[in-house]
């Protein structure tokens, strides 16, 4: 991201404000936005102009994007012009000769030149900038000045402009069947692969096969990825979805696409969605966990998926009946479960192959709580959920399973069907856990990952061939977060972002177009620089 230092506080005040208005979810208070006006009279009052594009504290502009460069948009490597030049004098990087001006031409009127410096030459270098509070991951420090005394170099007391190009460090994943996205440790969004429903956030529509920046995301708290469309939740507790909304899951409150983030109205006639502390994506369907520990979700509703008890698609959020205290929520692909403060587990939706865990294969839209009647599922740390089977990690640190099993994603034999209640899976000492469309993976405490389930192309890690009901180890250690996505996965470790398997539309983001480098041996994504 650009870090730059600005001549005017005031201002950086005024525009941070006005970021925070443009977001989705709650307002400041009347206090906040009377001292706005008191800073904006006072900016008026100095003659600054609000017009400019600064970013506020967070790296976020007024209308919610990243800050663009002094130059309108500088790539990292190239030049913007200096904010301010000395006693007002308008110079060009091509002025080096210091002869005396000789005034205007007869033909113009006669004024007093602007006083200049011998040799004043615009200089611009870029030094390597070390991790530290400028550049958490390091990155690259622009200086630019004026060499005004001419003896070649860049002076630190000549310097009249910083700049800060800082590398981002991907913090988290999140996969989609086609597409990839990431949380950057700036807050900021980055998303490849497959584009053509918008599911990348921009107006290109084009695959990419290295991440990107999603335009217009501003900084994010955490990103999920469902089928053809993603969210985030925004600092202000509110969210934004992008992507195909046929069904009403952009939860927009309208059924068109949006291609780039727009936020999710609130249940009723409200707004915005407010207070989210979780957010998932499924095949067509979002949900999100309330502050007050309700569950609200949106779109898709053919099963019960929405657990309204309606099984009407609904393009706003609803509140799913009979959860009061979850703590965090997860979506299949027609499924939804939550985890409640008593550790104990309720899901709702599709249910064909078992996946809601309460021993039938009935649907159903009110919430059933998972295991039999007799031993009901307790002790659950964490969830995630599939096409058509989910899996939760236990506090014991095993993995339990139910529902679909084709691809051997409970890690049993695919010959042994699908289970109607939780199954142990072979994976132990486990940190946390993901799921794809049909396999399973997981963080263990000595900082490994594993995965097992359908590998048709290398997706656990192995060779692509037969499923895998035991857990393949990665070759990554320091493992950080990791994701499963249709048929591809994605880790982060301390060196960066790796993905493996199906690469077909660049979803692997190693930065080859047209070329599909599908492989089950994990690949460093191309990260770049951010924008």
């Amino acid at each position: 991201m650009y870090r730059m230092h600005r001549r005017s506080h005031a201002l950086l005040a005024v525009i941070g404000l006005g970021a925070w208005f443009a977001g989705c979810g709650s307002l400041p208070s009347r206090k906040a936005r009377d001292a706005a006006a008191e800073v904006r009279d006072d900016v008026a009052g100095s003659g600054v102009s609000e017009g400019l594009d600064a970013p506020n504290a967070s790296g976020e502009t007024a209308d919610g994007g990243m800050p663009e460069s002094s130059a309108g948009g500088s790539l990292p490597g190239e030049t913007g012009g200096p904010l301010d030049s000395p006693a007002g004098a308008e110079v060009s990087a091509a002025e080096t000769d210091a002869a005396a001006w000789d005034g205007p031409p007869e033909d113009l009127p006669t004024v007093e030149p602007p006083p200049r410096t011998p040799n004043q030459t615009t200089v611009v270098r870029a030094l390597p900038e070390p991790w530290g509070a400028n550049c958490p991951r390091g990155g690259v420090k622009i200086e630019t000045g004026f060499d005004n005394d001419g003896n070649g170099t860049l002076d630190y007391y000549e310097v009249t402009q910083e700049q800060y190009v800082c590398n981002v460090h991907p913090m988290g994943v999140s996969l989609g069947p086609r597409h990839s996205c990431a949380l950057a440790s700036s807050g900021a969004v980055w998303c490849w692969g497959a584009d053509d429903l918008g599911q990348l956030g921009d107006s290109a529509m084009r695959a990419t096969y290295a991440p990107r920046p999603v335009a217009g995301a501003p900084a994010a708290l955490a990103v999920a990825s469902g089928g053809d469309f993603a969210c985030i939740i925004l600092p202000t507790r509110g969210a934004r979805c992008w992507g195909k909304n046929d069904h009403g899951q952009g939860g927009h409150g309208i059924d068109a696409p949006y291609i780039t983030p727009s936020c999710v109205v609130g249940p009723l006639d409200a707004v915005s969605l407010l207070d989210v502390t979780a957010i998932a994506a499924g095949g067509a369907h979002a949900c999100a966990a309330i502050a007050d520990g309700k569950v609200d979700c949106w779109g898709a509703n053919d099963v019960g998926q929405l657990g309204d008890g309606t099984g009407v698609d609904s393009n706003r959020p609803v509140e799913v009946l009979g959860i009061t205290d979850a703590e965090s929520v997860v979506a299949g692909g027609r499924h939804a479960c939550a985890l409640l403060a008593d550790k104990t587990v309720r899901c709702w939706g599709a249910n064909a192959e078992g996946q809601l865990g309460n021993g039938t294969t009935a649907e159903s839209s009110a919430v059933v709580r998972v295991g039999d009647a007799a031993a009901p599922l307790a002790g659950v740390s964490a969830l995630a959920a599939g096409d058509a089977f989910t899996c939760a990690l236990m506090q014991d640190a095993t993995v339990k399973c139910w529902g679909a099993n084709a691809g051997c994603q409970l890690g049993q034999p695919s010959t042994t069907g699908r289970a109607l209640l939780p199954t142990l899976a072979p994976a132990t000492d486990v940190k946390s856990i993901a799921a794809g469309a049909e396999h399973a993976c997981a963080i263990l405490n000595s900082g490994k990952a594993v995965c097992w389930g359908k590998n048709d192309f290398g997706q656990v890690g192995a060779r692509a061939g037969a499923c895998r009901e035991e857990p393949v180890e990665l070759p990554l250690t320091g493992v950080l977060s990791i994701a499963g996505g249709g048929t591809h996965s994605c880790a982060v470790d301390e060196t960066g972002l790796w993905c493996w398997g199906d690469d077909s539309l660049g979803q692997l983001g190693i930065g080859v177009a047209g070329a599909d480098r599908s492989t089950h041996l994990p690949q460093l994504a191309v990260w770049h620089l951010a924008p």
